[in-house]
């Protein structure tokens, strides 16, 4: 598959993606009816990506009420503002430190309440571990963890505020040369988590924020395994 041909067919796997799963399959047939071996090509694909997601699961039950059940207006010493984005495993909001003692805006994932508390502090914590190890600019920092009063383990992030990696490269209309070196940026990252024997699983655009100054910054390795395990 040439250049140009893998970019359409990454293209249409992560359209498939968001779609409902009952709809995938007709869906792209009628984008793609035109064109049967890039069908098959993406076909192949979006199985690839469906036995990765059956083998990292990152869904957890949640309590019937857990959608509903508001974060608390303090975590430990920053005062919690809005929500930035949820997962299976929790949510994470942007923070300003409460306390007087210097000012600073962070993110902070929270647990969210589950009906398996046990197995989803499990994975909150090897998240954290694997985050302490991986100290690099262009993989967004662990500052700080704890567990709230009512129980629920957190962790205190970089607050990466920037454009997700497709659309700073749309925005900035990057050149072959200046995108190539925006990508050596995140082969850095992956690398570095390499030989940490750390696997993200998960990289795709919305895992890559581009910030002010053209520096890219991995995010969520809440799927990531360890190759010598935790």
């Amino acid at each position: 598959m040439d250049l140009t041909r893998e970019r359409l067919a990454l293209e249409y796997l992560e359209s498939a993606l968001v779609w409902p799963p009952e709809e995938r399959e007709h869906r792209l047939a009628e984008a793609l009816t035109h064109d049967p071996h890039l069908l098959s090509e993406v076909r192949e694909l979006l199985h690839a990506a469906q036995e990765i997601d059956e083998a990292l699961p990152t869904q957890l039950p949640l309590a019937g009420d857990a959608a509903d059940v508001p974060p608390p207006e303090q975590v430990g010493p920053y005062r919690v503002r809005e929500l930035l984005g949820q997962g299976g495993m929790g949510r994470v909001y942007r923070a300003e430190r409460a306390d007087g003692a210097f000012e600073r805006s962070v993110a902070i994932k929270l647990m969210r309440k589950s009906r398996m508390p046990e197995l989803v502090a499990a994975q909150f914590a090897r998240e954290r571990r694997i985050l302490a190890g991986l100290q690099h600019r262009n993989v967004a920092q662990l500052l700080d963890a704890g567990v709230t009063a009512d129980g629920r383990s957190y962790f205190v992030m970089e607050l990466v505020s920037g454009r997700v990696i497709t659309r700073y490269a749309e925005d900035e209309r990057l050149s072959l040369r200046a995108t190539l070196q925006l990508f050596l940026q995140v082969c850095s990252a992956v690398q570095f988590a390499h030989t940490r024997l750390v696997v993200h699983a998960d990289i795709k655009p919305t895992n890559i924020i581009v910030i002010e100054d053209g520096t890219a910054k991995l995010l969520d390795f809440g799927v990531a395994p360890m190759v010598a395990g935790v």
